[in-house]
């Protein structure tokens, strides 16, 4: 099964700046054209995860991959395909944790445990 973007029609990317190609990127203006390509790697088993409990462990800017993974889980279309979520998340320090907004609507939620600090 294809993973399908969540928040059609966008693609969306998080890149820490960290030299001269992050740098580059963090530079770009809103509507530059870039080239991607891909995937790498492999997919999450999706139909493997169906009618399981989940529970996602992760931390620091790793989360970036995860969080896809809970957006297309908690998306109204598939919810009812997963069990109980539990996200548990963490980072050096509180500063460094990303998508703060996105962690305290999940937070709101009756539908997913959330652990973070």
């Amino acid at each position: 099964m294809a993973l399908a973007c969540v928040h059609p029609p966008y693609l969306e990317f998080m890149v820490q700046k960290a030299g001269v190609v992050t740098s580059a990127l963090h530079e770009m203006e809103v509507g530059a054209v870039m080239g991607i390509r891909g995937p790498l790697g492999n997919s999450w088993p999706i139909d493997y995860l169906a009618g399981k409990n989940i529970v996602i462990v992760g931390g620091g800017f790793a989360f970036t991959t995860l969080r896809s993974l809970i957006n297309y889980m908690i998306d109204d279309k598939n919810r009812s395909r997963f069990g109980k979520i539990t996200v548990i998340y963490g980072a050096r320090n509180p500063g460094l944790l990303i998508y703060k907004d996105e962690l305290a609507a999940w937070a709101k939620r009756d539908d997913i445990n959330l652990n973070y600090p």
